[in-house]
């Protein structure tokens, strides 16, 4: 999967009141580099040296997915913000040429905290997981940003 854009929405903003400076967000929200894979994928810049942190709490962790509802695995259940992008891709249509193009359908944000997880048993060689459990989904659900509504 690709990483997803920096310019996503973010955690609320906390604007500056000092004067001059009042019309300014007093953070902003950068890609976590050159930590790829770390965790999040978007760290509130200036936080970290080099904005840049293989495992923090301070930014958002974007999951993508093609379920309706946005429900994902992560890997491990954290105290975090967390954006999940639902897309449609048409995997079809003959030739690919003709496909339609992908489409989001769905962005949630929300913050969860460990208790709105579930952890995924997996066998010996799997990878752990832990995805939202129903109080969780429904926490991040309220928290839509977008949804295209087919009817």
């Amino acid at each position: 999967m690709a990483r997803a854009p920096s310019g996503l929405p973010g955690p609320p903003a906390i604007w500056r009141g000092n004067g001059d400076n009042a019309h300014q967000p007093a953070f902003s929200i950068r890609p976590d580099r050159p930590s790829f894979n770390g965790h999040p994928d978007l760290v509130v810049g200036g936080v970290y040296e080099n904005d840049s942190v293989r495992a923090g709490v301070e930014g958002v962790e974007i999951k993508t997915t093609r379920k309706h509802g946005g429900a994902v695995d992560t890997h491990g259940a954290r105290d975090q913000w967390m954006c999940v992008f639902v897309y449609d891709v048409d995997q079809e249509t003959q030739p690919a040429k003709n496909r339609r193009p992908m489409v989001f359908r769905e962005v949630y944000l929300g913050h969860v905290t460990t208790d709105d997880f579930r952890e995924n048993s997996r066998g010996r060689l799997g990878t752990r997981t832990a995805t939202l459990d129903r109080k969780g989904i429904l926490k991040i659900r309220s928290n839509w940003i977008y949804r295209i509504n087919d009817t």
